[in-house]
């Protein structure tokens, strides 16, 4: 079993320095003023109405043109700032930032589960396709249900610390357009395809000399909030709202997530999950239903791993063989799986995504889950695409032509 331990700590590797460079980023983000600028920009622009409609889709933009960690750490820090200022609450802000972030992270590019079915003779594009037809109508019935409840529920509390908040912003930090340039770097080194991490080293020495030039931060400073986060100035209660990044307060969220990794490995090594399998596709409700095979088969293996990368693995390697015994392609194989995978692990307390998540926002999310309104829409709509299982037609490209979304 010991090489099995191994390979699952190796396994999280890139996960691990994926965590680390998130949490230098935000505490560098916020010494050099871009998060405190999204801020203030945002409590002017955004009304309190569309307030938890603008920040789901806001963060499904961004997710989709990077990635759904580098949006949640990024404005969905700030996003969560802005939801302190205007009164909104806390817990349906994260169900709607999340879902902004799980939208967006199915339909990126650059989406990190992808590579998995692209080792298997996937085709990105039409994987993305496929993506798209079964995403859009719950994704736009969830926007509609934020919009009404921003509208006719409105906030806890009444919006009387917007203003207060720009004033103290403005007399810490310098804010203007520029500051945003890093933000832009980023994103334009991510659209030419340049890895991840190595984006976020570029972003962070970037981002240092903005907190040097601009802010007046020195060396120690830049360091400290790398390391340990945004220290905010002893005097200045408001400011407390950007106490937040740094490595080390990330350091649970990477133990929790190898743990993970290795209790995935060796469930694997000791057949546990296969006997899951073979049990699950014996139930008769499943039979002949392979989509909904796949779907729930996914989220089982999520919720015994820990974590989604083993179940998109395990999943594809226990059902390929089905796939292509009854001629579908291998991009709906892979459809199936990685959805399934990333819409419920946020919902479930002991994977890697929820420790991440709740790292980020600095908060428990149980309480958010009844908000988390894209899961249980889109799983809900899973289930009765499964249940149906109409997939039947192939065109000459190999992608299903009738849906049961299109029939």
């Amino acid at each position: 079993m010991e090489p099995s331990l191994v390979s699952g700590i190796t396994s999280c590797a890139p996960a691990l320095y994926f965590l680390i460079c998130i949490g230098a980023t935000i505490g560098i983000w916020i010494e050099a003023g871009i998060i405190p600028a999204f801020v203030s920009y945002g409590l002017v622009w955004l009304k309190p109405a569309f307030f938890y409609a603008g920040a789901c889709l806001f963060t499904a933009m961004i997710a989709a043109l990077s990635t759904s960690g580098g949006a949640m750490g990024t404005v969905g820090v700030a996003l969560m700032v802005i939801a302190h200022g205007i009164g909104a609450d806390l817990y349906v802000t994260s169900g709607a930032l999340i879902s902004g972030a799980v939208m967006g992270q199915l339909i990126s590019p650059i989406n990190d589960m992808l590579p998995l079915a692209l080792a298997q003779g996937a085709r990105l594009n039409e994987t993305i396709k496929l993506f798209m037809v079964r995403l859009l109508p719950p994704f736009l019935l969830v926007e509609v249900l934020y919009l009404v409840y921003g509208y006719f529920v409105g906030f806890p509390q009444a919006s009387i610390n917007s203003g207060l908040i720009i004033d103290a912003i403005r007399q810490h930090f310098f804010i203007s357009p520029v500051i945003f340039l890093p933000v832009i770097l980023l994103f334009l080194l991510i659209a030419r395809g340049t890895p991840t991490v190595p984006v976020l080293m570029i972003n962070l020495i970037v981002s240092s000399l903005f907190a040097y030039v601009f802010q007046g931060a020195g060396l120690a400073e830049i360091f400290r909030a790398m390391s340990h986060g945004y220290i905010p100035p002893a005097d200045q209660e408001i400011m407390q709202i950007f106490a937040r990044g740094g490595i080390t307060p990330f350091g649970s969220i990477m133990q929790l997530t190898m743990m993970a990794s290795i209790w995935a490995a060796l469930l694997k090594k000791i057949g546990a999950l296969d006997a899951i399998f073979v049990k699950l596709i014996s139930l008769p409700l499943l039979q002949k239903k392979l989509g909904l095979q796949s779907h729930l088969l996914s989220v089982f293996i999520s919720i015994c791993t820990c974590a989604v990368i083993p179940a998109i693995i395990i999943s594809g390697e226990l059902l390929k063989g089905k796939y292509q015994e009854e001629g579908r392609p291998i991009e709906e194989l892979y459809r199936n799986v990685i959805a399934s995978g990333i819409i419920v692990s946020p919902l479930i307390p002991w994977t890697n995504i929820y420790f991440y998540n709740a790292g980020i926002l600095g908060m428990n999310l149980i309480p958010a889950f009844p908000y988390f309104w894209f899961a249980l829409v889109y799983f809900a709509w899973l289930i009765i695409l499964g249940l149906r299982d109409k997939v039947l037609g192939h065109g000459k490209h190999g992608i299903s032509e009738k849906t049961a979304l299109e029939e």
